[in-house]
C-alpha cells in the first residue's frame, strides 16, 4: 500500500497545514481500509467457494474462477475494489491449491479444478 500524503493535507484559510485536520483525515481512511481487510477476507472466501462449486470437478480458467468469484460478490466490486478483490481472490485461490482444495495446471488442459468436496469454512 502505497500512501500519498499530499492525499490527506488539510490546508487551514490562512495557508498553513493544519496537523490535527490531516491526521483525522489520514485516520479515517486507515479505519475504511481496516474495515474493508476484515471484513472482505470472509466474503472472498464465501463468493470463491460459490465459484467453485459451481462446476466441482471441472477445469476452469483462473481468470473465469476470479470472474465469477467477483460476481458472485455483486455491488461490493466497484471500480475502487475491483483491484483488492481480485487480489484477495487470486491469493485465496492459491492458499487452496497449498491445503489441497484445488489443483491448478498450466498449459493444455490445465485450469483450476476443485479436487475437495467443498472448501473448508
Amino acid at each position: 500500500m502505497k500512501i500519498d500524503l499530499k492525499e490527506f493535507a488539510a490546508i487551514k484559510a490562512d495557508g498553513t497545514y493544519d496537523l490535527e485536520g490531516t491526521v483525522a483525515k489520514f485516520a479515517a481512511e486507515c479505519e475504511e481500509w481496516i474495515r474493508f481487510e476484515t471484513e472482505s477476507n470472509g466474503e472472498v472466501h464465501v463468493a470463491l467457494t460459490a465459484a467453485l462449486n459451481k462446476y466441482p470437478g471441472a477445469n476452469m480458467q483462473r481468470p473465469y474462477v476470479i470472474g465469477e468469484t467477483l460476481r458472485e460478490l455483486g455491488s461490493k466490486v466497484t471500480p475502487k475494489t475491483f483491484g483488492a478483490y481480485s487480489e484477495k481472490a487470486n491469493a485465496m485461490l492459491d492458499a487452496y491449491k497449498e491445503r489441497g482444495i484445488v489443483e491448478i495446471a498450466k498449459g493444455k488442459g490445465g485450469g483450476v479444478k476443485l479436487v475437495s468436496a467443498k472448501p473448508a469454512e
